[in-house]
């Protein structure tokens, strides 16, 4: 049966304040060298918690600096026991998968945004480019005029279009 790390801790934090009060009983009745071995107990438990700590501290210094460095294929691994620091990696996973969708779906709205952004400007100056030359050749025609028949009546409708069609422009 596998401790949970909280009862691994609780356990050493337990041994450590019976041995210390263990040992200094042992001093006060006159068993030094009991007293020191029980000594020897108390900095080996609290080295083994120095150590728990400093390995919880080198996981979430890894985890931060992933995240700090958009590192986004980063998983961390767990365990797959119930103690805290498997559940907080586990939520921790799930932050992050939901932080790279986000992400993926930002980048990839912002590329639609910016293909968009440039059809358009494509496609402006397309009609752009086809309105000059009809305004061009509209206020050409307009301008022009035609011997002896100004008078007609398809001269006069067709002036009437273009410049129709140059204002309009």
């Amino acid at each position: 049966m596998k401790i949970r790390s909280k009862h691994s801790y609780f356990l050493k934090i337990t041994a450590l304040v019976l041995l210390s009060l263990t040992g200094a009983w042992l001093c006060v009745k006159g068993f030094y060298f009991s007293a020191a071995l029980m000594l020897a107990g108390v900095v080996t438990f609290a080295i083994s918690i120095h150590g728990d700590r400093k390995k919880l501290i080198e996981r979430m210094e890894r985890m931060i600096g992933g995240i700090r460095h958009a590192d986004f294929s980063t998983h961390f691994r767990v365990n797959h026991s119930n103690d805290e620091l498997d559940r907080l990696m586990r939520e921790m996973n799930e932050a992050l998968d939901m932080f790279r969708s986000r992400t993926y779906d930002s980048m990839m709205e912002e590329a639609e945004t910016k293909a968009r952004q440039k059809l358009i400007s494509v496609l402006t100056h397309e009609i752009m480019n086809s309105i000059a030359s009809i305004i061009s050749l509209s206020e050409t025609l307009a301008e022009r005029e035609i011997d002896g028949k100004n008078d007609s009546e398809e001269y006069r409708v067709m002036k009437q279009a273009m410049e129709t069609i140059h204002f309009a422009g």
